[in-house]
């Protein structure tokens, strides 16, 4: 980053500074701190010398505010390449199959290798564990407002309906029905 960033300050230089420099020159402003002595005390306080001073200062704060803007811009930019460039390196350049999953519908077993690893369970088979955890987000999101009920009814295996979502019903522990026979309906949105 500081190469590239040293190549930036380069480039600015030599284009927008430069450019910059050239301007303040032609407008033959008051040059601040360039003048010699005794007429800096002659203009110091004219109107002409304070009104050049304010215009120069105007004009380079405005160069510096682009000089960072436009170099944050890039940064932004260099980082959005490399992430994607780590993303399918950390992927196996499996561009293919990360342009054409479903990860939506991976989020079950997904969830479940990574937070349920020793839950049985297969990929056609989702832990009764998971459902419930997921059950109980849902809800959570019923109960805060962030879902209506029908979006509450798709995105649930078998979640409360709003009327029995209240504090006393999220603030139970998960139910252990690994052994019970309920049927479950898998959500539409983990359908592959």
């Amino acid at each position: 980053w500081i190469l590239v960033l040293a190549a930036k300050t380069w480039l600015s230089y030599n284009g927008l500074i430069y450019n910059m420099h050239e301007i303040v020159v032609n407008l033959k402003l008051s040059r601040i701190m360039r003048e010699p002595r005794a007429e800096i005390v002659e203009y110091l306080m004219s109107p002409a010398w304070t009104r050049d001073v304010l215009e120069e200062l105007t004009l380079w704060v405005g160069t510096l505010f682009l000089f960072f803007a436009d170099t944050q811009l890039w940064f932004t930019i260099g980082c959005s390449v490399l992430g994607v460039i780590i993303v399918f390196f950390q992927r196996r350049c499996a561009i293919c199959r990360f342009a054409t999953e479903d990860s939506v519908a991976a989020i079950p077993s997904r969830f479940c290798a990574k937070v349920f690893p020793y839950v049985p369970g297969t990929k056609k088979r989702i832990p009764v564990a998971f459902i419930h955890v997921w059950d109980r987000v849902v809800e959570w999101l019923r109960y805060e407002g962030k879902v209506s009920n029908r979006e509450l009814g798709d995105l649930s295996y078998s979640a409360l309906v709003d009327s029995e979502i209240d504090w006393g019903a999220l603030s139970r522990p998960l139910e252990d029905t690994e052994n019970r026979a309920t049927k479950y309906r898998r959500p539409q949105i983990f359908r592959p």
